[in-house]
């Protein structure tokens, strides 16, 4: 079966969420210290990759519409759960006494690494659903004009759900409380940052797909 140049293009764009989605959770236990205008915040790594899922998720949900947005959340999370197996699998396995990287870090960096992902994906399901539902009703409300309002406040409502889950289940109990609430605040104004941060690149996107898909359905229309 040949594929479509269009559908071409959306394996391309599940391919790059994917990927960022399993970095995002990889890195999620490292914490970072950045400064914003002289104000330190305590931001998780996993922020940076998880924030190309962003406009990835709304590229998607604008051009190839909600059931294939879902669809992307879905294998993303199936995707994560074979990732933390063999994760596990390996964990189990014999190590050598002079490999260069120790049992004890294996196994501490399993259990660092399942606790994060079960936040993580925890808050990624509630977040990315919201996030796709949410757009498609402000779709449907300006009549598909308005890309960007719908992508950011969109993006701008998930995330703050998706921020106080995951540092929720991850983090409670880890810290005090006041540090707790500094590191939701941290990753959820850094999260905007990047959101506003990447709309020139969301926009340019946006125009990029719709002049493409034009030009594609113009050609099939054609019989080129």
């Amino acid at each position: 079966m040949q594929l479509s140049d269009w559908r071409k293009i959306q394996i391309i764009l599940i391919t790059f969420f994917v990927v960022a989605l399993l970095a995002a959770n990889c890195l999620g236990s490292m914490i970072l210290e950045v400064s914003l205008f002289g104000w330190i915040l305590r931001v998780s790594a996993g922020v940076y990759p998880f924030a190309v899922t962003f406009i990835i998720t709304d590229w998607v949900n604008e051009f190839y519409g909600r059931k294939a947005a879902e669809w992307m959340t879905w294998l993303g999370f199936g995707f994560s759960l074979l990732l933390l197996g063999l994760f596990a699998l390996i964990s189990c396995l014999p190590v050598m006494p002079d490999s260069p990287l120790p049992l004890a870090t294996v196994l501490q960096s399993g259990q660092l690494f399942s606790h994060m992902l079960l936040a993580s994906m925890t808050a990624y399901l509630v977040g990315q659903l919201l996030d796709i539902g949410v757009f498609q009703k402000i779709r449907q409300m300006t009549k598909k004009r308005y890309f960007w309002l719908r992508a950011t406040a969109s993006t701008v409502l998930s995330q703050a759900i998706d921020t106080v889950i995951v540092i929720g289940i991850a983090f409670w109990g880890v810290y005090s409380l006041t540090e707790f609430w500094q590191l939701v605040l941290g990753n959820y104004i850094w999260k905007l940052c990047f959101v506003f941060g990447v709309s020139p690149l969301l926009s340019l996107g946006h125009h990029w797909l719709k002049t493409e898909s034009k030009a594609l359905f113009a050609e099939d229309a054609m019989g080129i």
